[in-house]
């Protein structure tokens, strides 16, 4: 949630000024105190199981740097460069990991804004991003927004990859899930052949079973 990421900030804080040991911040992220809780009452906060790959120690004192390193290439880079753009768009993958899709989607709007005006450089980064935002707004039925989004995307792998290419094939994919999401089955259908086709040759058994689900369903 937003609490969890301004806990983060605040642990930064902390462990900057030398106040918090470094070694505690991974368990102090999601507590109402600054106390080194017990593991298990922390993942009872956490309300994730002890196992869960996003409420591990490493995942979390992960997301602290990352958030550290934010802050500190805001202040000496600006927050209009490409770098705290990309760094934004990392931890738009941690947020959508820990299921905190509202922070994804800002994190994620935040790096495209800056990566639209980075010129031809930043187009691979770019596209990566508008697919990203799309599959969230497509969560949301937000599907004019994610439309653009997704033909942005692919416009840009088209040329920079090719349209053999498996990056091709996967955009093609999530074209086809938007159409199939409301309920335009033809072109839905039309995607998602094109997308079988590049990835029938070299494609994981579990890439090729859901894009044949799909087609099943249209």
């Amino acid at each position: 949630t937003g609490k969890d990421l301004r806990n983060a900030m605040k642990v930064q804080l902390l462990c900057r000024s030398a106040v918090l040991p470094v070694e505690y911040a991974p368990f102090t992220v999601k507590a109402a105190s600054f106390a080194r809780p017990d593991a298990s009452e922390f993942f009872e906060k956490l309300n994730l199981a002890p196992g869960s790959i996003v409420s591990s120690p490493a995942f979390l004192l992960d997301l602290v740097s990352k958030m550290d390193k934010l802050l500190l290439m805001e202040d000496e880079l600006g927050l209009d460069n490409p770098e705290v753009a990309a760094l934004a768009d990392e931890l738009g993958d941690i947020c959508m990991k820990r299921r905190e899709h509202a922070e994804a989607e800002a994190l994620y709007r935040r790096a495209h804004a800056v990566l639209a005006r980075g010129g031809d450089e930043q187009e691979p980064k770019l596209a990566n991003t508008c697919q990203k935002l799309a599959k969230l707004l497509i969560d949301q039925k937000k599907y004019p927004e994610a439309e653009l989004l997704l033909l942005q995307s692919m416009e840009i792998k088209s040329r920079l990859s090719g349209e053999q290419a498996p990056e091709y094939a996967e955009i093609l994919f999530d074209v086809g899930y938007l159409y199939f999401c409301q309920a335009s089955y033809e072109p839905a259908i039309a995607y998602l052949q094109s997308s079988w086709m590049i990835q029938c040759q070299d494609a994981g058994i579990d890439e090729k079973r859901n894009l044949l689900e799909l087609l099943i369903k249209c």
